[in-house]
């Protein structure tokens, strides 16, 4: 910390068997006539996106410097002369010069999510601690409701789930480029928290086409993708009724079974 004036240190201990032993104490001041110390727009902690700081000191004919590579500046480093892009994880530190006389050294560290390419590497990641921002454009498959997404791009497939809710509506086809969240899973199933702050407004585009599989072709690293499975028929009667609760139904291609599940609630009838 810091303070000025007259400071007073006291030292207090109620173990009278106990004594207290200090080997050394420092006290850093600024020069006499040194310059107040250049201030941030932007508190430092961590933010969604990217922020835009500004070094001020009310010093007049003070010049600040400044470091983004965790070096202490001094005159020889970078002149401040206009407002620092923070657009991935940053320490600033900053000094204030004149008559080569120096302020003392302030920081600031901005933790900005680390940004990935898309969603593989999302997924591969597997942070579930941080955010983490998909800079490439992914696209709307299917909304269940205002909790459950599903979005894909030339990688792979995810759920983007809210538990309390408040995704907006979306059409098959939308695309979301620069999603912000964390990764996590529910019964084996890859999710993204998003930050809902910052979800990207959506541009409409073309539905996506399923992609034409058979059963053999059904594999974990499709999970949560389009796809419409060929030459199939239900190997056991199921009834389903829409909107009530999901069911599990076995399918055949006449030599391999597949257990699907009607989680979307919106088949109806008795098959076969």
């Amino acid at each position: 910390g810091s303070a000025s004036g007259t400071i007073v240190i006291k030292f207090a201990s109620t173990a009278t068997s106990k004594s207290l032993y200090v080997k050394s104490i420092t006290v850093t001041t600024a020069a006499a006539g040194a310059p107040e110390d250049p201030k941030f727009s932007v508190s430092e902690g961590v933010y969604l996106s990217s922020q835009s700081v500004q070094l001020t000191c009310v010093t007049d004919g003070a010049s600040i410097y400044y470091t983004l590579d965790g070096s202490d500046p001094d005159k020889s480093s970078t002149l401040y002369t206009a407002a620092i892009p923070v657009n991935k994880t940053t320490t600033i530190k900053a000094v204030a010069i004149k008559d080569d006389i120096l302020s003392s050294i302030v920081s600031a560290t901005y933790t900005i999510p680390e940004e990935v390419a898309d969603l593989a590497a999302f997924i591969a990641k597997a942070d579930k601690e941080n955010y983490v921002r998909v800079i490439g454009e992914c696209v709307v498959t299917y909304q269940l409701d205002a909790k459950n997404v599903y979005v894909q791009d030339a990688s792979a497939g995810i759920l983007i789930y809210l538990s309390a809710g408040g995704l907006a509506t979306y059409k098959a086809g939308d695309r979301l480029a620069g999603i912000v969240g964390k990764f996590t899973t529910y019964s084996g199933q890859n999710e993204l928290v998003p930050a809902l702050e910052v979800m990207p407004e959506p541009v409409a585009g073309e539905a996506l086409t399923p992609a034409a599989l058979t059963i053999p072709d059904v594999v974990a690293d499709i999970q949560n993708q389009y796809i419409k499975l060929s030459s199939v028929s239900f190997a056991e009667e199921a009834t389903f009724t829409k909107g009530t609760a999901g069911q599990s139904v076995k399918i055949t291609d006449g030599t391999n079974e597949l257990v699907v599940y009607n989680k979307f609630k919106i088949m109806d009838g008795t098959y076969p």
